[in-house]
Protein backbone atom coordinates (compact mmCIF):
# COMPACT_ATOMS: atom_id res chain seq x y z
CA UNK A 1 0.00 0.00 0.00
CA UNK A 2 1.30 3.27 -1.18
CA UNK A 3 2.73 5.67 1.72
CA UNK A 4 0.39 8.65 2.63
CA UNK A 5 2.15 12.13 1.57
CA UNK A 6 1.43 14.40 4.34
CA UNK A 7 1.31 18.65 3.58
CA UNK A 8 4.81 18.88 4.70
CA UNK A 9 6.15 16.40 1.80
CA UNK A 10 3.20 18.10 -0.52
CA UNK A 11 4.84 21.46 -0.24
CA UNK A 12 8.18 19.81 -1.30
CA UNK A 13 7.08 17.69 -4.30
CA UNK A 14 5.19 21.64 -5.34
CA UNK A 15 8.64 23.21 -4.84
CA UNK A 16 10.67 20.61 -6.58
CA UNK A 17 8.11 20.86 -9.93
CA UNK A 18 8.56 25.22 -9.54
CA UNK A 19 12.50 24.30 -10.07
CA UNK A 20 11.54 23.33 -13.77
CA UNK A 21 10.64 26.56 -14.63
CA UNK A 22 12.26 29.01 -12.64
CA UNK A 23 13.81 31.87 -15.06
CA UNK A 24 17.01 31.82 -15.82
CA UNK A 25 19.09 33.50 -13.17
CA UNK A 26 16.62 33.06 -10.65
CA UNK A 27 17.14 32.27 -7.06
CA UNK A 28 15.64 28.97 -6.37
CA UNK A 29 12.43 29.02 -4.30
CA UNK A 30 13.23 26.82 -0.61
CA UNK A 31 11.08 27.21 1.81
CA UNK A 32 12.34 27.94 5.57
CA UNK A 33 9.83 25.60 6.91
CA UNK A 34 11.14 23.09 4.84
CA UNK A 35 14.78 23.10 5.47
CA UNK A 36 14.03 23.60 9.13
CA UNK A 37 11.41 20.66 9.62
CA UNK A 38 13.59 18.71 7.06
CA UNK A 39 14.02 15.51 9.65
CA UNK A 40 10.25 15.18 9.64
CA UNK A 41 10.05 14.31 5.80
CA UNK A 42 9.19 10.91 4.41
CA UNK A 43 12.12 10.43 2.25
CA UNK A 44 10.85 7.28 1.22
CA UNK A 45 6.80 8.40 0.29
CA UNK A 46 8.72 11.13 -1.43
CA UNK A 47 10.48 9.03 -3.55
CA UNK A 48 7.46 7.38 -4.45
CA UNK A 49 5.41 10.28 -5.29
CA UNK A 50 8.11 12.27 -7.47
CA UNK A 51 8.75 8.96 -9.64
CA UNK A 52 4.85 9.07 -10.33
CA UNK A 53 5.21 12.43 -10.85
CA UNK A 54 7.95 11.94 -13.42
CA UNK A 55 10.17 14.54 -11.15
CA UNK A 56 12.66 12.20 -9.79
CA UNK A 57 15.70 13.63 -12.16
CA UNK A 58 14.57 17.34 -11.37
CA UNK A 59 14.44 15.97 -7.28
CA UNK A 60 17.83 15.67 -7.23
CA UNK A 61 19.20 18.45 -9.86
CA UNK A 62 17.25 20.03 -6.36
CA UNK A 63 18.61 17.94 -3.52
CA UNK A 64 22.43 18.26 -5.03
CA UNK A 65 21.83 22.37 -5.82
CA UNK A 66 20.02 24.36 -4.20
CA UNK A 67 18.80 22.22 -1.01
CA UNK A 68 22.46 21.58 -0.10
CA UNK A 69 23.67 25.35 -0.74
CA UNK A 70 20.62 26.62 1.42
CA UNK A 71 21.90 23.94 4.07
CA UNK A 72 19.73 21.17 3.52
CA UNK A 73 21.36 17.62 4.07
CA UNK A 74 21.62 14.64 1.40
CA UNK A 75 18.83 11.80 3.04
CA UNK A 76 19.81 8.14 3.25
CA UNK A 77 18.62 6.83 -0.40
CA UNK A 78 19.33 9.68 -2.29
CA UNK A 79 21.62 7.86 -4.65
CA UNK A 80 18.68 6.46 -6.23
CA UNK A 81 17.18 9.96 -7.20
CA UNK A 82 20.63 10.27 -8.74
CA UNK A 83 20.92 7.32 -10.61
CA UNK A 84 17.01 7.92 -11.70
CA UNK A 85 19.14 11.85 -12.86
CA UNK A 86 22.24 10.14 -14.62
CA UNK A 87 19.74 7.38 -16.30
CA UNK A 88 17.17 9.86 -17.84
CA UNK A 89 20.48 12.01 -18.67
CA UNK A 90 21.99 9.23 -20.52
CA UNK A 91 18.68 7.96 -22.17
CA UNK A 92 17.80 11.81 -23.38
CA UNK A 93 21.41 12.26 -25.10
CA UNK A 94 20.89 8.95 -26.85
CA UNK A 95 17.52 9.89 -28.22
CA UNK A 96 19.16 13.04 -29.34
CA UNK A 97 21.62 11.41 -31.29
CA UNK A 98 19.28 9.05 -33.10
CA UNK A 99 17.20 12.09 -33.97
CA UNK A 100 19.77 13.78 -35.60
CA UNK A 101 20.41 10.55 -37.03
CA UNK A 102 16.53 9.21 -38.83
CA UNK A 103 15.69 13.22 -39.67
CA UNK A 104 18.72 13.89 -41.27
CA UNK A 105 17.82 10.78 -43.78
CA UNK A 106 14.31 11.96 -43.67
CA UNK A 107 15.78 15.38 -44.58
CA UNK A 108 17.50 13.87 -47.44
CA UNK A 109 14.64 12.18 -49.08
CA UNK A 110 12.31 15.21 -49.27
CA UNK A 111 10.21 13.79 -45.94
CA UNK A 112 9.02 16.59 -43.50
CA UNK A 113 8.94 16.33 -39.94
CA UNK A 114 8.52 18.15 -36.69
CA UNK A 115 9.15 16.90 -32.99
CA UNK A 116 6.64 16.86 -30.66
CA UNK A 117 6.12 17.88 -26.92
CA UNK A 118 9.20 16.12 -25.16
CA UNK A 119 11.84 15.97 -27.75
CA UNK A 120 10.66 19.26 -28.85
CA UNK A 121 11.78 21.01 -25.40
CA UNK A 122 15.32 18.38 -24.82
CA UNK A 123 17.84 21.71 -24.95
CA UNK A 124 15.41 24.50 -26.35
CA UNK A 125 13.17 24.44 -22.96
CA UNK A 126 15.08 21.75 -21.24
CA UNK A 127 18.81 22.56 -21.31
CA UNK A 128 19.88 19.90 -18.46
CA UNK A 129 18.80 16.52 -20.07
CA UNK A 130 18.56 14.62 -16.82
CA UNK A 131 15.42 16.52 -15.67
CA UNK A 132 12.97 15.37 -18.35
CA UNK A 133 12.20 11.67 -18.88
CA UNK A 134 10.54 10.74 -22.09
CA UNK A 135 9.33 7.22 -23.27
CA UNK A 136 9.32 7.91 -26.79
CA UNK A 137 9.93 10.59 -29.21
CA UNK A 138 6.72 11.86 -30.80
CA UNK A 139 6.82 13.03 -34.25
CA UNK A 140 4.32 15.13 -36.40
CA UNK A 141 4.17 13.99 -39.88
CA UNK A 142 3.24 15.87 -43.04
CA UNK A 143 0.03 14.55 -44.90
CA UNK A 144 0.84 12.76 -48.12
CA UNK A 145 4.08 11.70 -47.04
CA UNK A 146 3.65 9.13 -44.79
CA UNK A 147 4.72 6.44 -47.26
CA UNK A 148 8.20 7.95 -47.52
CA UNK A 149 8.39 8.39 -43.73
CA UNK A 150 7.71 4.42 -42.93
CA UNK A 151 9.95 3.57 -46.43
CA UNK A 152 12.65 6.11 -45.01
CA UNK A 153 12.51 5.03 -41.33
CA UNK A 154 12.65 1.43 -42.52
CA UNK A 155 16.14 2.21 -44.10
CA UNK A 156 16.88 3.33 -40.79
CA UNK A 157 16.61 0.40 -38.98
CA UNK A 158 13.03 1.01 -37.98
CA UNK A 159 10.53 -1.88 -37.67
CA UNK A 160 6.62 -1.94 -36.93
CA UNK A 161 5.37 -3.74 -34.06
CA UNK A 162 5.02 -4.19 -30.25
CA UNK A 163 7.15 -4.09 -27.54
CA UNK A 164 7.97 -7.33 -26.06
CA UNK A 165 6.75 -8.08 -22.76
CA UNK A 166 10.15 -7.35 -21.18
CA UNK A 167 10.22 -4.58 -23.12
CA UNK A 168 13.44 -4.95 -24.29
CA UNK A 169 12.67 -6.03 -27.63
CA UNK A 170 10.40 -5.89 -30.54
CA UNK A 171 7.81 -8.51 -32.08
CA UNK A 172 7.39 -6.83 -35.69
CA UNK A 173 4.21 -6.77 -37.07
CA UNK A 174 3.57 -6.52 -41.32
CA UNK A 175 -0.17 -5.40 -40.67
CA UNK A 176 -0.14 -1.74 -42.45
CA UNK A 177 -2.76 0.80 -40.59
CA UNK A 178 -5.12 2.80 -42.20
CA UNK A 179 -3.42 6.00 -41.65
CA UNK A 180 -0.37 5.14 -43.09
CA UNK A 181 1.80 5.39 -40.35
CA UNK A 182 2.60 3.21 -37.13
CA UNK A 183 4.37 3.35 -33.99
CA UNK A 184 8.33 2.10 -34.98
CA UNK A 185 10.81 0.69 -32.78
CA UNK A 186 14.27 0.52 -33.19
CA UNK A 187 16.26 -1.54 -30.88
CA UNK A 188 19.49 -0.09 -29.65
CA UNK A 189 21.73 -2.76 -27.97
CA UNK A 190 21.78 0.26 -24.89
CA UNK A 191 21.29 -1.46 -21.42
CA UNK A 192 19.47 1.83 -20.17
CA UNK A 193 17.29 2.13 -23.72
CA UNK A 194 17.02 -1.41 -25.21
CA UNK A 195 14.33 -0.15 -27.75
CA UNK A 196 13.74 3.37 -28.83
CA UNK A 197 10.05 4.24 -29.77
CA UNK A 198 8.88 6.45 -32.57
CA UNK A 199 5.25 7.51 -32.68
CA UNK A 200 4.30 9.49 -35.81
CA UNK A 201 1.03 11.64 -36.10
CA UNK A 202 -0.67 14.07 -37.95
CA UNK A 203 -2.31 17.47 -37.22
CA UNK A 204 -2.65 18.61 -33.25
CA UNK A 205 -6.23 17.94 -32.47
CA UNK A 206 -8.95 18.06 -29.52
CA UNK A 207 -12.28 17.82 -29.75
CA UNK A 208 -14.46 16.64 -32.91
CA UNK A 209 -13.63 19.35 -35.34
CA UNK A 210 -10.75 21.24 -33.81
CA UNK A 211 -7.02 21.24 -33.78
CA UNK A 212 -4.43 22.98 -35.85
CA UNK A 213 -3.52 21.41 -39.06
CA UNK A 214 -0.49 20.21 -39.97
CA UNK A 215 -0.16 22.78 -43.08
CA UNK A 216 -0.24 25.77 -40.50
CA UNK A 217 1.83 24.10 -38.02
CA UNK A 218 4.65 23.62 -41.05
CA UNK A 219 3.98 26.87 -42.21
CA UNK A 220 5.21 28.57 -38.85
CA UNK A 221 7.89 26.51 -38.20
CA UNK A 222 11.34 27.69 -37.90
CA UNK A 223 15.10 25.86 -38.50
CA UNK A 224 16.63 25.67 -34.91
CA UNK A 225 20.27 24.66 -34.22
CA UNK A 226 20.46 22.00 -31.72
CA UNK A 227 22.89 20.37 -29.99
CA UNK A 228 23.91 16.98 -30.70
CA UNK A 229 21.07 16.62 -33.74
CA UNK A 230 22.68 19.42 -35.99
CA UNK A 231 19.60 21.68 -37.59
CA UNK A 232 16.16 20.67 -36.79
CA UNK A 233 12.90 22.19 -38.38
CA UNK A 234 11.01 22.71 -35.28
CA UNK A 235 7.33 23.92 -34.39
CA UNK A 236 6.85 28.07 -33.77
CA UNK A 237 6.84 28.64 -30.33
CA UNK A 238 2.82 29.49 -29.51
CA UNK A 239 2.23 25.78 -31.37
CA UNK A 240 4.58 24.09 -28.99
CA UNK A 241 3.17 25.40 -26.28
CA UNK A 242 -0.46 24.26 -27.51
CA UNK A 243 0.76 20.84 -28.19
CA UNK A 244 1.64 20.51 -24.78
CA UNK A 245 -1.23 21.82 -23.27
CA UNK A 246 -3.43 19.43 -25.72
CA UNK A 247 -1.51 16.96 -24.29
CA UNK A 248 -2.28 17.76 -20.73
CA UNK A 249 -5.98 18.07 -21.35
CA UNK A 250 -6.08 15.04 -23.19
CA UNK A 251 -4.94 12.52 -20.40
CA UNK A 252 -6.70 15.10 -17.42
CA UNK A 253 -10.21 14.29 -18.91
CA UNK A 254 -10.36 11.53 -20.88
CA UNK A 255 -11.83 8.77 -18.63
CA UNK A 256 -9.72 5.32 -19.48
CA UNK A 257 -6.48 8.19 -18.46
CA UNK A 258 -8.18 9.46 -15.57
CA UNK A 259 -8.41 5.78 -14.24
CA UNK A 260 -5.03 5.61 -14.71
CA UNK A 261 -4.01 8.38 -12.41
CA UNK A 262 -2.80 10.14 -15.64
CA UNK A 263 -4.17 13.46 -14.36
CA UNK A 264 -1.67 13.60 -11.53
CA UNK A 265 1.34 13.96 -13.21
CA UNK A 266 2.93 17.63 -12.08
CA UNK A 267 5.68 17.01 -14.29
CA UNK A 268 3.01 18.01 -17.57
CA UNK A 269 2.45 21.28 -15.58
CA UNK A 270 6.12 22.12 -15.03
CA UNK A 271 6.11 21.58 -19.03
CA UNK A 272 3.12 24.24 -19.49
CA UNK A 273 5.09 26.73 -17.22
CA UNK A 274 8.59 25.88 -18.83
CA UNK A 275 7.42 26.26 -22.19
CA UNK A 276 5.75 30.03 -21.14
CA UNK A 277 9.22 30.95 -19.71
CA UNK A 278 11.72 29.67 -22.35
CA UNK A 279 9.96 28.80 -25.37
CA UNK A 280 10.15 32.71 -26.25
CA UNK A 281 5.27 32.34 -26.78
CA UNK A 282 4.24 35.05 -28.86
CA UNK A 283 0.85 35.51 -26.83
CA UNK A 284 -1.10 37.79 -29.28
CA UNK A 285 -0.62 34.27 -31.47
CA UNK A 286 -1.49 32.14 -29.50
CA UNK A 287 -4.88 33.56 -28.84
CA UNK A 288 -5.59 33.93 -32.51
CA UNK A 289 -4.35 30.45 -33.38
CA UNK A 290 -6.49 28.38 -30.96
CA UNK A 291 -9.38 30.41 -30.99
CA UNK A 292 -9.59 29.91 -34.53
CA UNK A 293 -8.86 26.16 -34.82
CA UNK A 294 -10.92 25.02 -31.73
CA UNK A 295 -8.04 24.70 -29.23
CA UNK A 296 -9.21 27.61 -26.80
CA UNK A 297 -10.79 25.30 -24.06
CA UNK A 298 -8.09 22.52 -24.25
CA UNK A 299 -5.91 25.42 -24.09
CA UNK A 300 -7.51 27.64 -21.06
CA UNK A 301 -7.92 23.97 -18.90
CA UNK A 302 -3.83 23.62 -19.17
CA UNK A 303 -2.97 27.50 -18.44
CA UNK A 304 -5.82 27.83 -15.95
CA UNK A 305 -4.89 24.98 -13.47
CA UNK A 306 -1.06 26.00 -14.29
CA UNK A 307 -1.93 28.94 -12.33
CA UNK A 308 -4.03 26.83 -9.77
CA UNK A 309 -1.38 24.72 -8.75
CA UNK A 310 1.19 27.17 -9.13
CA UNK A 311 -0.14 31.31 -8.58
CA UNK A 312 3.17 32.14 -9.57
CA UNK A 313 3.60 30.33 -12.86
CA UNK A 314 4.47 32.81 -15.88
CA UNK A 315 1.21 32.64 -17.41
CA UNK A 316 -0.36 36.03 -18.38
CA UNK A 317 -3.91 36.18 -16.17
CA UNK A 318 -5.24 38.34 -19.42
CA UNK A 319 -4.58 35.47 -21.63
CA UNK A 320 -6.36 32.91 -19.36
CA UNK A 321 -8.98 35.52 -19.08
CA UNK A 322 -9.48 35.90 -22.97
CA UNK A 323 -9.57 31.93 -23.54
CA UNK A 324 -11.75 31.38 -20.57
CA UNK A 325 -14.25 33.66 -22.26
CA UNK A 326 -13.62 31.54 -25.84
CA UNK A 327 -14.08 28.61 -24.11
CA UNK A 328 -17.65 29.05 -22.91
CA UNK A 329 -16.83 30.51 -18.96
CA UNK A 330 -17.86 27.50 -17.86
CA UNK A 331 -16.83 27.76 -13.60
CA UNK A 332 -16.54 24.06 -13.12
CA UNK A 333 -14.73 23.01 -16.62
CA UNK A 334 -11.58 23.38 -14.35
CA UNK A 335 -12.77 20.24 -12.51
CA UNK A 336 -14.80 18.53 -15.07
CA UNK A 337 -13.70 15.12 -16.87
CA UNK A 338 -15.30 12.89 -19.49
CA UNK A 339 -17.60 10.05 -18.43
CA UNK A 340 -16.90 6.38 -20.07
CA UNK A 341 -19.14 7.34 -23.21
CA UNK A 342 -17.25 10.67 -23.76
CA UNK A 343 -19.24 13.80 -22.07
CA UNK A 344 -18.16 15.92 -19.42
CA UNK A 345 -20.73 14.95 -16.57
CA UNK A 346 -17.72 13.89 -14.14
CA UNK A 347 -16.87 16.89 -11.67
CA UNK A 348 -14.53 16.34 -9.17
CA UNK A 349 -15.05 17.16 -5.58
CA UNK A 350 -11.97 18.33 -4.76
CA UNK A 351 -9.37 21.29 -5.84
CA UNK A 352 -6.64 20.76 -8.16
CA UNK A 353 -3.41 20.63 -5.40
CA UNK A 354 -5.43 17.97 -3.32
CA UNK A 355 -6.25 15.46 -6.69
CA UNK A 356 -2.88 15.63 -7.81
CA UNK A 357 -1.60 13.66 -4.64
CA UNK A 358 -4.54 11.64 -3.77
CA UNK A 359 -4.20 8.22 -3.64
CA UNK A 360 -7.52 6.38 -4.05
CA UNK A 361 -9.07 6.82 -7.20
CA UNK A 362 -11.84 3.96 -6.45
CA UNK A 363 -14.33 6.95 -7.05
CA UNK A 364 -13.45 7.59 -10.94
Amino acid sequence: MAQALGSLERVFVLTVGRQGWLPEGAEPEIGEELLSRQDELNWSALTTQLYRQRLLGLAWCMLSGPWLAAGGRLPRGYALWETWYRATAHRSLLVQREIGRFTGALRAAGVEVLLRRGPAMLGRVYPDPGIRPMSDVDVLVRRGQEDAFMATMAESGYVSGRLSPGRDSVVPSEAKPASGLSRLFLPTGDLVQPVLIVDPEHGLGTEPGGGVADDQLFASSVDEERVGTGTLRVMAAHHLLTDVCVHLFEESTTYAYVRRGRHQRIAQYVDVCACAVRAGVDWDQLIDSVCRNNCAAAVYFALANALRLYPSAPVPENVVESLRRHAGGDPGFLDSYRDPAGAYSRRWSTGLVERVFEEDLSAV
